[in-house]
């Protein structure tokens, strides 16, 4: 259709330009627009010109110029005219006028009228520079910034008035920055203010800029304020989702949030109908939330008051540290008691915040350092307890200029308050000891009808409630299902009774331990002195020992519901023992019995059970059969006397210490040094005969104990269960016998600790020392004055003793132990205690232990990280450390850490241990060393492992850019650029997660207002291809990193020895937003195709290739192309074995993308009335068959032509062939074929190629294919050539090269002038039938064509057809082809 209205106006239908003359005697017509004067590019828009009835043309002017003429309609008068335009653009934009004929005179022009269209420029920047919320009457300023330089600016405000203020920018010539301030008001708080503003370049004052953001200004008025509250409450945790609702009056029509401190309306909300609520969602609450809010409402009333103030607090912003929140002495607490709530965390905050059920509960307090620990805590001191406390506690750390943003929770702590009802029992029907995976289920019952029971696990946060269950007995109870069982089951439980009507609890049950066994890689052994089968009173020792190390070990009875013993170990005869009398046992001791055992470190985890032992009591031994007691009284007390078989009789003894005896020797079971609890046995041991033994302690009698003349031993063992403080202190034993008595023992001291809050020590120098060295070790009491200890474990028991010194001021108190040497060839576990002056035996518990490591001379170990030595945080990884087989127990030791920072214990010796850690943070960062410890001693230490922590600072991203290209060639050089805006002191350059480079200090660019560096690789090797990021840091943390930059991806060619070829379809010159092709292809395998282009910064293109004609070849499309995509591209290959080495690169292929197609360049369009639109259809369709019949009679005429002179040609050649022959003698004779004969003519020939080599038929298919292109500039008519040809196949893929118009006409020149262009193609060549035709034309495309070769080189057979389509040059045609 486009083709034929085109030729239509070639053969004459053209309009002549009409030139109005205004008179002025006509009513002066009204112009409008709709739908506003001010519209964005490509809306549609009406103007509306009103005149009076019976006018029979309107005019459209823009700018003086004629736009539109609307002939009118005598049928239908109408008093406006309606001028259309769609999509308007930048062109549109202008002074407008309408004028009218009527009665063959013109009236005069309209009052003018602006069409201003938007858009055209980037928006500019609109902000308040004062608070956005005002007073009724009140000013504000607001400034505007444009995206371009030296633009004039326009402020708007919405609505019916649509005031506006113009004003000059301000430009700072060295920032190239420029602004506006608009100083407005006043405002009255009866109408809403939204402001906008744009920019206009000074010579187009009706082409504006994008509008800006809008800002709208909020009134407080006088109407009623709002209330505003938060759902599910103000305070949020960081990501979640909440919402904030306003509600105010039944009329409101619209809401608005403010966050205080903002520049800008925080959130708007337009209601369907009046009504007095507003719902503003945020779906995910973050940082930027955080803050003080306020609501208005606005109805036709005006504006309300501000409601009153909402603060919103964001939690979850600071997690390197977590906060732990416990309730001491116990999160159930009495009524009337009190309760000390320690919040504590090892990151330094400025404030802690206690809160209930998620709503603020307490002031905040100031955290306060404790170095023993080196923790920062805060103590919430809460009571006399009352039911209002009780509920869910956590704590909060926050900074004193960020009151808003809190850190991550501490773990929920629930406070319970418990009363005078009595206490219920608690039992476990699956026993005390469980094995992993077993099910486990507790059970509390009361007598008392209590309608709910309570749960509580020591150190727990967590409190289980259950509703009660009564019994047949009457007893109420409530069953705990735990579940299957783990190492986290372990611990001691507690239970209570509550009512429904009230939230006391009852007192507590009785604890109940439950152990899990499993948890310790090592089977104790278990034997029974004198024999598994003994009588009824005869006593009994179980001892249990293990060859691993065991702090404690639990004898425990199957089926018993007694808690098992335990007893601390002893190491004695190369092993770890521990030994459970039992004297004068009954048969209700019968039984089979287990061992176990357990750390200091975790009580409720144990080893796996030892074999069973069946320990059977008989009967004892008839009474009849023993001799009869009489008991006489002296003045030592109650004697007894036993008649004696007959000649064995004994007198009275009357105790006289003669010294004439041996002197006893005391020793302690199961340690001298044991903890408050702990069962101790005394064992005295003397000669064998004696009659009895006594213990005393600090000089007075404790025990006294007969002994068996029956059973003469040399030992008396005195037993003491439970030890408390008051069994500390000196101990002695003597004995009697044959009525004297023996000298006192050595004494010994049994000391009791735990009477004390334990103190702190710490290494002052570096925990890793070689063998030989010293160190020197703090100790800090928790008790002003206290004398203190330090000891080593192990079989020597050394022990270090010191007085402190204390600051009186503070209050604080030390003492500095140094001790040495330490050798290589054992452990060195310290800890301290302390005690008062006057009860030295009596001591506190003891310190946290610190491990010296000593450097040896074992072979090192091996150390690495998974899955790199440079981690993100928050995420998991693993530190492993590799040694010799022997090893028993490795070590990882932070450098610069005052302790060891983990500890592995092999169960059975080996090379490697496993060191995990979940999350990282960045107190992990850091140089790393292991050590690892075995029989033979400690081996040295491991080389250095630095850990570095990434994701530190993520306020600025960092760019990595590799210009001039990321595709570089194997021995050239690249320089990647690592830029931010935010200042680091240094960055540095990783490759595969590693570092790759020295760190290089950055460099501030002022006119780009970055930091950077650059970092220079080369000469090129395929070491140097892979994927890089960069990272900046701060000297004095050289471990804690930024987050990474983006990834690049550097490439290297010349790897791969393939040819590979790229070519652009449909053409290397396009115009703007066509579709382009660029298909990349070779002969040989490439498994991937990477498309580049020279000079850019971006990473080039990758795509799979796929075997298609017997060649690998991928298609990299681009639609829609622009001006930026022009440019040069070359082509790679690559294996998938190696992504980043690649091929040579292909040959340059240079895509040009021209402007869009002008308008200017299109034929004028015509307004058609409706009336005539048939009439001029029909018209048209007639002329379109006429002219098509006259261009085919045309061709006709011109191919039998051409067909003539051809025939004449070849009876010239042929005969000028045979004369030729006969004055030779020894040509052949020439063959006529006309399909196979060569051009005579070198300058038609020549022709004819340069017309193949300029047009070519895009795709392969049948039909009749045309393409055309323009005519070079400064070609007055515009003359145009095109090839129609009946479509042929072709070799797939092949792509012919491109002719440009200016190459196209040089060789039109040459070939008038007969030269020769292209002897080869002339050559190889055979003649063919073409036609020329002239066709007048208006709309014509540029375009490239040229017929593939056959594979032998030859023509086609085909005739093809050539039509040259102008606007009229004469001499443009080649001079032999006009006839």
């Amino acid at each position: 259709m486009t083709f034929t209205f085109t030729a239509l106006l070639c053969l004459g239908l053209t309009l002549g330009l009409w030139i109005p003359v205004l008179t002025g005697s006509l009513p002066k017509p009204i112009l409008r627009v709709q739908p506003d004067s001010v519209v964005s590019m490509g809306t549609t828009v009406t103007f509306i010109c009103e005149e009076t009835i019976g006018a029979k043309e309107s005019d459209l002017y823009r700018n003086g110029n004629l736009q539109r003429r609307v002939p009118k309609n005598n049928q239908k008068p109408t008093n406006k005219t309606e001028f259309l335009f769609l999509n308007v653009g930048h062109q549109n934009a202008g002074q407008y006028h309408c004028s009218y004929k009527s009665q063959g005179k013109s009236s005069d022009y309209s009052e003018p009228l602006e069409l201003v269209v938007t858009g055209a420029y980037s928006k500019p920047s609109l902000s308040v520079q004062s608070n956005p919320v005002v007073t009724s009457g009140g000013y504000v300023t607001l400034k505007c910034e444009p995206s371009h330089y030296d633009h004039t600016l326009i402020l708007t405000v919405e609505g019916s008035q649509k005031p506006s203020w113009r004003q000059e920018t301000q430009c700072n010539h060295y920032t190239g920055k420029c602004h506006a301030l608009f100083p407005v008001g006043p405002l009255t708080s009866n109408q809403r203010w939204i402001f906008r503003c744009y920019s206009y370049e000074t010579n187009t004052p009706q082409v504006w800029s994008a509008p800006s953001e809008p800002v709208e200004l909020l009134v407080s008025g006088k109407l009623q304020k709002p209330t505003i509250k938060a759902e599910p409450g103000s305070v949020m945790h960081s990501g979640r989702a909440m919402t904030i609702w306003c509600q105010g009056d039944l009329d409101a029509e619209i809401y608005f949030l403010y966050k205080e401190g903002s520049h800008n309306t925080q959130s708007t909300q337009t209601l369907q109908q009046p009504g007095n609520k507003a719902k503003f969602f945020i779906p995910s609450v973050t940082q930027s939330h955080a803050g003080q809010y306020g609501c208005y409402c606005y109805s036709s009333a005006g504006w309300s008051e501000p409601s009153d103030t909402l603060e919103l607090v964001v939690t979850g912003m600071y997690n390197y540290y977590p906060l732990m929140l416990s309730g001491l002495p116990s999160p159930v607490v009495p009524e009337g008691g009190n309760v000390t709530l320690h919040c504590t965390s090892l990151r330094n905050y400025d404030k802690f915040i206690l809160t209930k059920e998620d709503q603020k509960f307490t002031n905040s307090l100031d955290t306060e350092y404790i170095p023993s620990t080196g923790q920062h805590q805060a103590l919430f001191v809460l009571g006399p307890m009352t039911p209002n406390y009780s509920g869910t506690f956590r704590c909060y750390g926050y900074y004193k200029n960020t009151p808003q943003l809190w850190s991550v929770p501490s773990e929920l702590l629930k406070i319970l308050i418990s009363g005078p009802l009595r206490k219920p029992s608690l039992l476990s029907h699956q026993g005390r000891i469980l094995n992993p995976g077993m099910s486990l289920t507790l059970q509390c019952y009361s007598d008392i009808n209590y309608d709910k029971f309570a749960l509580y696990k020591e150190g727990g946060a967590d409190i289980i409630q259950s509703s009660s269950q009564w019994t047949k007995a009457g007893l109420s109870k409530a069953n705990f299902t735990l579940g299957y069982v783990n190492h986290s089951t372990g611990g001691q439980y507690r239970c209570y009774g509550a009512h429904n009507l009230s939230s006391e609890l009852s007192a507590s049950s009785d604890p109940l331990d439950i152990l899990i066994t499993g948890q310790i890689y090592d089977t104790p052994s278990l034997s029974v002195m004198p024999n598994s089968t003994v009588h009824s009173g005869e006593n009994v020792t179980l001892m249990c020992w293990s060859k691993y190390s065991v702090d404690t070990f639990i004898l425990s009875k199957e089926g018993s519901g007694q808690p098992p013993l335990r007893r601390k170990s002893k190491f004695q005869d190369q092993q770890y023992q521990s030994e459970f009398s039992m004297r004068a046992v009954t048969s209700k001791l019968s039984g089979t019995y287990r061992c176990y055992g357990s750390p200091d470190s975790s009580l409720y985890l144990l080893s796996f059970a030892s074999a069973p032992v069946e320990l059977i009591v008989s009967e004892s031994i008839e009474a009849s059969s023993w001799p009869a007691k009489r008991f006489i009284t002296t003045a030592s007390g109650p004697q007894t006397l036993v008649d004696c078989p007959a000649g064995l009789t004994l007198g009275l003894w009357i105790p006289v210490l003669t010294g004439s005896l041996p002197k006893p020797i005391l020793r302690v079971q199961p340690d001298s040094v044991v903890s408050m609890g702990t069962t101790v046995t005394f064992i005295c041991e003397e000669t064998i005969g004696a009659k009895q033994s006594y213990l005393y302690r600090n000089g007075n009698l404790q025990r006294r104990v007969p002994k068996n003349n029956q059973k003469p031993t040399n030992k008396t063992e005195f037993l003491f269960l439970n030890v408390g403080h008051q069994n500390a202190g000196q101990y002695h034993c003597s004995y009697k016998s044959q009525g004297k008595s023996s000298d006192y023992s050595e004494p010994l001291e049994l000391v009791v600790t735990g009477a004390y809050s334990k103190p702190s020590l710490s290494a002052q120098t570096n925990p890793v020392v070689t063998s030989g060295g010293y160190v020197t070790l703090k100790c800090e009491p928790s008790h002003y004055g206290h004398t203190l200890i330090l000891t080593v474990e192990g079989p020597q028991k050394l022990s270090w003793r010191q007085d402190p010194q204390c600051n009186y001021y503070t209050e604080n108190c030390h003492v500095l132990f140094y001790v040495g040497p330490l050798t290589s060839n054992q452990r060195w576990i310290f800890r301290c205690y302390s005690y008062e002056t006057n009860t030295p035996q009596v001591w506190s518990a003891p310190s946290e232990p610190v491990e010296i490591l000593v450097s040896g001379k074992l072979q090192k170990p091996t150390i690495k990280a998974e899955p790199g030595s440079v981690i993100h945080s928050g995420k998991a990884m693993i530190i492993w450390c590799q040694g010799d087989l022997d090893a028993e127990i490795y070590f990882l030791h932070k450098e610069g850490s005052h302790n060891t920072q983990s500890t592995q214990t092999l169960q059975q010796p080996g090379n490697k241990a496993k060191l995990f850690i979940r999350p990282v943070t960045q107190g992990h960062a850091g140089d790393y060393r292991c050590y690892y410890y075995s029989s033979a001693g400690w081996s040295e230490p491991s080389d250095t492992l630095e850990l570095v922590v990434t994701g530190i600072y993520n306020y600025h991203p960092l760019m990595l850019s590799g210009p001039p290209s990321p595709v570089v060639p194997e021995g050239g050089n690249v320089t990647l650029h690592c830029t931010s805006h935010r200042y680091y002191d240094k960055f540095i350059l990783i490759k595969e997660d590693q570092k790759f480079s020295s760190s290089l200090d950055t460099k501030y660019i002022s006119s780009t207002g970055q930091h950077q560096a650059l970092f220079v690789m080369g000469p090129m090797t395929p070491n140097y291809s892979g994927t890089f990021r960069c990272y900046g840091y701060y000297k004095h943390t050289p471990q804690l990193w930024s987050e990474p930059s983006n990834l690049l991806k550097i490439l290297i060619t010349g790897q791969l020895h393939h040819v590979l070829f790229l070519s652009v379809m449909p053409n290397s010159t396009v115009h703007s937003g066509e579709n382009v092709t660029l298909m990349c292809w070779s002969t040989y395998s490439v498994d991937t195709f990477i498309l580049s282009k020279e000079g850019s910064g971006q990473p080039p293109l990758r795509l799979k290739s796929k075997i298609q004609d017997q060649q690998y070849q991928s298609e990299f499309s681009m639609s829609g192309v622009t001006s930026k995509l022009s440019g040069t591209y070359r082509c790679y290959g690559s294996h998938d074995s190696s992504l980043y080495l690649l091929s040579f690169a292909s040959a340059p292929v240079e895509l040009i993308v021209s402007g869009p197609i002008r308008t200017s360049d299109l034929p004028p369009t015509m307004s058609i009335p409706p009336d005539g639109l048939q009439r001029y259809l029909k018209a048209l369709i007639g002329v379109s068959v006429a002219f098509l019949l006259f261009l085919f009679i045309l061709i006709f005429i011109l191919l039998r032509r051409r067909h003539q002179e051809k025939f004449r040609k070849d009876d010239e050649d042929a005969q000028k062939g045979k004369e030729l022959q006969l004055s030779t003698g020894a040509a052949e004779p020439v063959t006529r074929d006309r399909g196979h004969q060569k051009r005579s003519n070198p300058a038609a020939a020549t022709q004819e190629e340069s017309l193949y080599a300029s047009v070519e038929d895009m795709e392969t298919k049948d039909g009749v294919e045309l393409d055309t292109w323009k005519p070079p500039e400064g070609d007055p008519q515009g003359e145009t050539y095109a090839q129609v040809e009946p479509s042929r196949l072709r070799r797939a893929g092949a792509i012919s090269p491109v002719v440009s118009r200016e190459q196209l006409n040089t060789k039109y020149e040459q070939a008038e002038e007969g030269q020769e262009v292209d002897s080869q193609a002339t050559e190889s060549e055979e003649p063919q039938d073409v036609t020329y035709a002239q066709l007048c034309s208006r709309t014509l495309r540029q375009g490239t064509a040229a017929p593939p070769l056959s594979q032998a080189g030859e023509a086609p057979e085909e005739p093809s057809v050539y039509a040259a389509l102008a606007t009229a040059r004469p001499g443009a045609v080649p001079k032999n082809k006009k006839q």
